[in-house]
């Protein structure tokens, strides 16, 4: 995996830096929520009618993300039929069933068929879904050796994620602590934040020895999705540390 897919991001979404100042004491207003659509846009319906495969696909997700899978599967069928690399890629993630297919009832051959055209065609995402296909055992059996091929081949930063996670716990290889942690890294700087950045926390804090000013970096980092444990050692290591060194950690966390 090529170094230079993981550049550092010197501004953060507005998002993720309001969670930090949040987690570090700072007020800040609430923004409002924006009103849910009652039906799609007029626009996408039309050119999905009118045979955009980009646009069905998108269609797709629109009835995808209001819980209405079979009208989502339908959009992301005529997507993928057309040649459409995301719409094939959505109809295999559907198409595994269970609570990402939103009741689509689950066709595993059909799933991996779809997805192996996308990941063929292109898609990292495809590739790196059928690698997590393997890691969890759905829709194949569980295979750790072929689940770590397909997300190294990815070259994603979620499958850089899960290469980490296995390296932390052993899965399918040897135990390597060291290797775990600079994979969440790459993974975070690659994109995959909030997770990777808890879990090289964890590594820190639980450590031997322990490193509390490593654990509150990366824990600040991941504050937005961070669990009530995450949380809980955050607010700890604010008062396990001195106040300078609270600045200057705070002061790195902001950088990226």
């Amino acid at each position: 995996m090529s170094d230079a897919a993981f550049e550092i991001r010197p501004v953060w979404p507005l998002a993720r830096m309001l969670a930090v100042l949040a987690a570090l004491g700072v007020a800040a207003s609430a923004a409002p929520k924006p009103a849910v659509p009652a039906s799609p846009p007029a626009a996408l319906l039309q050119g999905a009618n009118a045979g955009d495969a980009q646009a069905q696909d998108r269609l797709g997700a629109w009835y995808d993300d209001h819980g209405d899978g079979a009208t989502a599967v339908a959009w992301y069928k005529k997507s993928a039929d057309a040649g459409w690399i995301n719409g094939a890629h959505h109809m295999g993630v559907m198409l595994e069933g269970g609570a990402e297919g939103k009741g689509v009832p689950q066709d595993c051959a059909k799933s991996r068929a779809y997805l192996l055209k996308a990941s063929t065609a292109g898609s990292a995402a495809s590739t790196f879904r059928i690698g997590y296909q393997y890691y969890r055992g759905v829709c194949a059996d569980k295979d750790y050796a072929l689940a770590r091929d397909w997300f190294d081949r990815s070259r994603t930063a979620a499958g850089t994620f899960y290469l980490g996670l296995m390296a932390e716990y052993g899965q399918g290889r040897r135990v390597d602590l060291t290797e775990a942690a600079s994979l969440y890294e790459k993974a975070y700087v690659g994109g995959h934040m909030g997770k990777s950045a808890n879990q090289r926390a964890h590594l820190a804090y639980d450590g031997s020895p322990q490193d509390l000013e490593t654990a509150y970096l990366w824990y600040l980092r991941g504050v937005a999705d961070a669990d009530e444990e995450d949380r809980a050692r955050l607010q700890a290591l604010r008062r396990r540390l001195s106040e300078k060194t609270r600045r200057r950690v705070e002061s790195e966390a902001r950088q990226r």
